[in-house]
């Protein structure tokens, strides 16, 4: 699957850059995944609320349970998006193809900055969306592609255990014993 094909499901966002698969095998989570959603339908209607971040050791399944969220919950969406926000780096990389999804006039500008100025602008004036901040260790980088009206949902997973005014922490732990015999 391309980064630009959407899943096929008969309801689908408009636009799509989840650049994985849904794993046929993803257990569990279900807790987590009912308070993800619930949080972010609560920001959706409170202007100051913080998005959550899906908080935990390096492998125990953040991402994976975002894609999962992004995948059971992509009716909801007119779009979803996702970037790398483990260096700034990667999240210009990853904004410049949002920009390019979105077809942005902006999307071949010559400093980044533009660029994700271009999206984050997208992403004050519409709604429906979801973005994903994928190992979002330093919040600080999410910054500069973060709108600043609560016009849609945002979702980051990281290592980090202090999110500051960012973030509010949703802590996942290793699978209980239940749901690993499940996977198993």
């Amino acid at each position: 699957m391309s980064t630009t094909e959407v899943p096929s499901d008969p309801v689908q966002p408009e636009h799509w850059n989840i650049p994985f698969r849904q794993n046929p095998f993803f257990t569990g989570r279900t807790q987590i995944l009912s308070s993800l959603h619930t949080m972010l339908l609560t920001n959706q209607s409170a202007a100051l609320v913080q998005p959550p971040a899906i908080s935990g050791l390096g492998g125990i399944g953040k991402t994976q349970t975002a894609i999962e969220y992004a995948y059971r919950h992509r009716e909801e969406y007119r779009a979803v998006f996702w970037v790398q926000a483990n260096s700034r780096e990667t999240l210009i990389a990853d904004s410049t193809k949002i920009a390019t999804l979105l077809n942005l006039p902006e999307q071949n500008a010559r400093e980044p900055e533009v660029t994700m100025q271009a999206v984050k602008s997208w992403l004050e004036s519409n709604t429906s969306w979801l973005l994903i901040c994928d190992n979002a260790d330093d919040l600080s980088i999410v910054g500069e592609i973060l709108p600043s009206k609560n016009s849609g949902h945002i979702l980051f997973t990281t290592r980090a255990t202090a999110m500051g005014e960012l973030a509010k922490r949703v802590e996942i732990d290793e699978m209980d014993i239940e749901e690993g015999a499940l996977l198993l």
